[in-house]
């Protein structure tokens, strides 16, 4: 589920979040000037709390992969949150000149999948492949296995050694 484009993103997640994004942003940026401890927001969140990732199924679906008994804590600086909104890798895309396997969720709560299929359309050699589930959908199940085999098919088919003549 490839994070091609922060505006795209931020749209998607709305004006009252980029807001409070903001201001945490903002609050954390004076704790970097003032060499304290950085103010951290959630990773993932209920849809009513603010998270980085808050969608309805972000929560359930970012935990369902963290392994138990991990150490992970459900936190980042919010130092990342503007930063993020201006990461954009399809600005850049016509320049991969590589095979490139794009997968993108067709329900993704997360990723416009519009942003995606335009990024894949800029990669001279992109293959899109768009999977019937939310952004969290290919980490198990049945998903899994079918991405798994589409990614396997793809670095076989471009990574076979070619014999010298």
């Amino acid at each position: 589920m490839p994070f091609v484009d922060g505006f795209s993103t931020a749209r998607k997640m709305g004006l009252g979040f980029v807001l409070k994004g903001t201001g945490y942003f903002l609050l954390d940026a004076i704790r970097v000037i003032t060499f304290t401890k950085p103010y951290y927001v959630p990773l993932v969140n209920d849809p009513d709390k603010f998270g980085i990732m808050n969608t309805p199924e972000s929560k359930p679906g970012y935990l369902s992969i963290v392994p138990e008994g991990s150490e992970w804590k459900n936190e980042a600086p919010a130092r990342c949150l503007v930063p993020t909104v201006f990461y954009r890798p399809i600005a850049k895309a016509k320049k991969v000149k590589s095979p490139t396997l794009l997968i993108a969720a067709e329900q993704d709560s997360l990723i416009d999948l519009k942003a995606v299929e335009k990024t894949a359309a800029k990669i001279p050699k992109a293959q899109l492949i768009e999977v019937p589930c939310g952004h969290f959908g290919v980490y198990s199940g049945e998903m899994f296995e079918r991405v798994v085999k589409a990614e396997a098919e793809f670095l076989s088919q471009h990574l076979q050694r070619k014999e010298r003549l």
